[in-house]
This record gives C-alpha cells, sequence and structure tokens, in this order.
C-alpha cells in the first residue's frame, strides 16, 4: 500500500520483529516508541515512502540484526537515547535509503562478533548519522563497543556526515584501515 500511517502507541517486543515493512510505496510512517529484545526493525523495498521513528529506541537483539533499512525510501531517527545492542547480529545497516536533513541519531550502538557494527552505504547527501554517547565528549566509551567483528566495525560507502561520537571499536576483523573504519566518502568525524 501506500497510505500515511502514525503508530502512537510504544512497541514493547520480545518475538519475531518489533517492525516490519516491506514493498510500502509512499506516504509517512511514524513510529514512537519500541523497545525489543527478539529480531528488530527491518524496513525493505519502500520506494517512496519516509519514515519517522519519534520516540526512543531500545533494541537488544542479539544474534539477530538490530535496525536495518534498505532497498529504497528515505528515514528520519530522532527520538531520544536509542540505543542498539547485538552479539552476532549486524546493529545497524542503512543501505539505499535516504537519510533525511533531519537526520539518523543513536546514543550508542554495540556488537560482539558481528560481521559488522555499522554499515551506511547510498545513504543520500541531505541528512546525518550521529553516534552521540552522553554527549560529554569524554572518551568513556557512553557511544559504545563494536568488539571482534569478522568484517569492517564501521563501513560506509556513499554515505556522508556521519559522526562517531564515544565508541570504542575492538579487535575488529578484515580491515585494511587501522582505525577499523572503512569509509568511502568524506565528511566524517571520530571524536
Amino acid at each position: 500500500g501506500s497510505n500515511s500511517i502514525t503508530l502512537g502507541t510504544f512497541i514493547t517486543n520480545n518475538a519475531g520483529r518489533a517492525v516490519v515493512v516491506t514493498g510500502h510505496g509512499g506516504g509517512n510512517v511514524v513510529f514512537n516508541q519500541i523497545t525489543d529484545t527478539a529480531q528488530g526493525v527491518f524496513l525493505d523495498n519502500n520506494a517512496g515512502t519516509t519514515f519517522f521513528f519519534s520516540g526512543t529506541m531500545n533494541l537488544n537483539t542479539g544474534a539477530n540484526d538490530g535496525f536495518t533499512a534498505t532497498n529504497g525510501g528515505s528515514l528520519d531517527v530522532t527520538g531520544m537515547g536509542g540505543v542498539v545492542t547485538t552479539t552476532t547480529g549486524t546493529p545497524v545497516t542503512i543501505d539505499g535509503v535516504s537519510i533525511r536533513n533531519t537526520g539518523v541519531s543513536f546514543q550508542s550502538v554495540s556488537a560482539n562478533g558481528a560481521p559488522n557494527g555499522i554499515v551506511l552505504a547510498n545513504t543520500g547527501t541531505a541528512g546525518f548519522f550521529l553516534v552521540n554517547g552522553d554527549g560529554t565528549n569524554a572518551r568513556n566509551g557512553s557511544g559504545g563497543t563494536i568488539r571482534n567483528t569478522t568484517g569492517d566495525g564501521v563501513l560506509l560507502t556513499n554515505a556522508h556526515n556521519v559522526t562517531l561520537r564515544q565508541m570504542n571499536l575492538v579487535d575488529i576483523g578484515d580491515t585494511a584501515n587501522p582505525g577499523d573504519i572503512v569509509a568511502a566518502s568524506n565528511d566524517h568525524a571520530i571524536e
């Protein structure tokens, strides 16, 4: 379908995916607070659809991917204090989805044993991606820890305006970059 949808209730989930939207053909889809301890958020093949996540997102998905948005549409994640934590699932993947000018922001992103920690590809030039930590600019790891990945800890391909604050990247595999971040475009900050 292509109708606009606003889901004003809080989503609390411990089985299956908290959110699945595939093949939606337009309009706005608005979510509030999401707490998930199962299979996370999955958006795929939604050309013409704009997604808004305005409440706090707390995804703790273990071996499952946390937040995945691929193959069309645009995205806005503005809820304060968003946390994505996995073990072997990839915490954040945004590929072929435009990040809107209001951006995608998380407080922390963590993984232990995932293929990658953060994957951003073909996200447009209008918006930004931010992991903010606790906002103090202290080097305290409050932005999360990406550890023991089998591939690049942070993989950026045609992604713009990426800022990662207060993150720890430890024992990252399969990377030629000593900083454990592979970036194929500019305008990024590691703070």
